[in-house]
């Protein structure tokens, strides 16, 4: 399943009107903002149609899957968007992980809780909020709004250290802008040790940099720590693969529109070969890079063709409000 779909569930009384673009979106913030009553509105569609007194549109199929029987719910179906409500233990579960993979279906998953199995993007967390679009006497319409955005705030001149999600060659290469710049390096050695390192023992200004595209589950308890302290700054692009591509070091083959990629990658990225954007932009610059040497790309271990001044700097170029105090 491809694309980005808009969804339209209305009532005489309330309406949501939201679009999803990936295959998990996660709607999450307080309780009493009008999540479960978005679900319970699907669900009396699904059970009814037309006489619950709901309209659902969209060009996908909506279903409601909860309880015991989530598995044998989920395996008859197909190409549709499944909206999972809170309380269901389940999507918790590496089973549920396991199930999802690779499916042509979309999930609307509701819940407070951190989905660790679950590689959702920092720009698929969303809220509910009331909205006065319709006026206080007619309709009320419920807003769906990210609740992170872009996560970069201001502009960041050059940082003294900077802390990777991982060792692969993301943080080969920032170790190696590091040597050239003059500044320290290190690896969390994975997503959910970010946070550990937000601690008054980094004194000076600290960039975070994180693949924006699977980090949703840490970026609740990651985003708390950030609001205590004014020296760190977290930067959030979807890969350091997408990071590659962005920055144009990589001309393109003629059977691939990079720019039409970059700009809409619903569009491209099949749920049943990738399981997250992050997956589906390493496989592109892999495939991509195919034959160019030291510039042939591989995720654990970075070729020396991107150790270069030149290049470097057309990567730092395409870092948006991250300046590295460096030759542009």
């Amino acid at each position: 399943m491809v694309g980005a779909y808009r969804i339209i569930v209305k009532s005489k009384r309330l309406q949501y009107d939201f679009e999803i673009r990936r295959q998990i979106t996660i709607i999450s913030g307080d309780s009493a903002k009008g999540k479960t009553q978005l679900v319970d509105m699907i669900r009396a569609y699904n059970n009814y149609g037309t006489d619950s007194g709901v309209e659902v549109q969209c060009n996908k199929e909506c279903i409601v899957i909860e309880g015991k029987n989530w598995k044998s719910q989920l395996d008859h179906v197909t190409n549709s968007i499944i909206f999972i409500d809170e309380g269901n233990r389940f999507v918790q579960q590496t089973e549920f992980a396991e199930q999802i993979k690779y499916s042509d279906n979309y999930y609307v998953i509701i819940t407070r809780e951190k989905l660790s199995n679950l590689p959702y993007s920092i720009n698929e967390i969303y809220g509910i909020r009331e909205s006065k679009r319709y006026g206080v006497t007619t309709q009320t319409y419920n807003e769906i709004y990210n609740l992170y955005g872009k996560a970069n705030g201001p502009m960041v001149e050059n940082p003294k250290c900077v802390i990777t999600e991982d060792t692969n060659s993301g943080f080969q290469f920032f170790e190696e802008v590091g040597k050239q710049f003059g500044y320290t390096c290190k690896s969390a050695k994975g997503k959910s040790n970010v946070k550990k390192f937000i601690t008054p023992n980094y004194k000076e200004k600290t960039l975070i940099i994180v693949d924006g595209a699977a980090f949703g589950p840490e970026m609740n308890e990651v985003m708390a720590k950030l609001k205590r302290y004014d020296n760190f700054y977290l930067y959030t692009p979807e890969s350091f693969e997408w990071l590659l591509l962005k920055s144009k070091i990589i001309r393109s083959p003629q059977n691939i529109s990079l720019d039409k990629i970059l700009a809409e990658p619903e569009n491209y990225v099949d749920t049943i070969r990738w399981f997250s954007w992050e997956r589906y932009f390493t496989y592109l610059l892999t495939q991509m890079t195919i034959g160019m040497g030291e510039l042939k790309y591989s995720k654990s271990e970075l070729a020396s063709g991107y150790k270069k001044k030149t290049v470097i700097t057309k990567i730092l170029n395409s870092m948006e409000k991250i300046d590295f105090n460096h030759e542009k």
